[in-house]
């Protein structure tokens, strides 16, 4: 496959977490401007569960990194750089792409839904309140729900067994604070929020 082929395909994922990065870095500094507090709560938490999930997060993203930019000069004679399988090049960009183009747009809408009550993290200080409302009344969790597609269609545009393990590593390591989010909210919202979650299920809607 040509080195430029591999450039654009480099090109695309970083397209597509940069907008999530500016998402993220948009919606923080709307909140620290119109209500005066920093919602990334994440770097201010010193609970080992936290500390741990962190440190991971900042692990697997400079993985990331490494990984793209080993796949976008174009090496394979490495094992876990070999292709899966045969791809048409603009066919594989143009349909990563769109995967997560759709993730960035649920985590745009979840950001939107979510106001004031958005977080970076556990808030142990600051009780929020429950969005169960918009596209919350279908997912609980449409932020990661987002990103998982993000995950997705880097695979698409890279399909690697490298790239495969990062996006399943990723998986693991959200569905880890995702279950410490939803004891936090149990303890804050009782029996409203398992109500909330015995009707709505935590990533795709209906199925799980």
């Amino acid at each position: 496959m040509k080195i430029e082929s591999e450039v654009f395909r480099g090109v695309a994922v970083a397209i597509l977490f940069i907008i999530y990065l500016a998402l993220w870095a948009y919606k923080r500094v709307q909140l620290k401007r119109q209500e005066g507090f920093d919602p990334e709560v994440l770097k201010r938490d010193n609970r080992p569960s936290q500390r741990l999930f962190a440190s991971f997060l900042n692990i697997i993203t400079i993985t990331l990194i490494g990984l793209a930019g080993i796949h976008t000069w174009g090496v394979k004679n490495i094992p876990g750089l070999y292709y899966l399988f045969e791809i048409k090049d603009s066919t594989t960009i143009i349909v990563g792409l769109l995967v997560g183009g759709l993730g960035l747009s649920l985590c745009l809408l979840a950001q939107a839904t979510m106001g004031a009550a958005w977080r970076v993290g556990i808030d142990k200080e600051t009780k929020t309140k429950l969005i169960d409302c918009g596209i919350f009344s279908y997912c609980r969790n449409p932020t990661y729900s987002g990103l998982f597609l993000v995950c997705l269609s880097t695979f698409i545009i890279f399909p690697t067994m490298s790239i495969l393990i990062w996006v399943v590593s990723f998986y693991l390591l959200i569905e880890f604070q995702v279950r410490l989010e939803e004891e936090h909210l149990i303890e804050v919202h009782g029996l409203k929020y398992t109500e909330y979650c015995s009707k709505v299920k935590r990533y795709i809607p209906w199925i799980y």
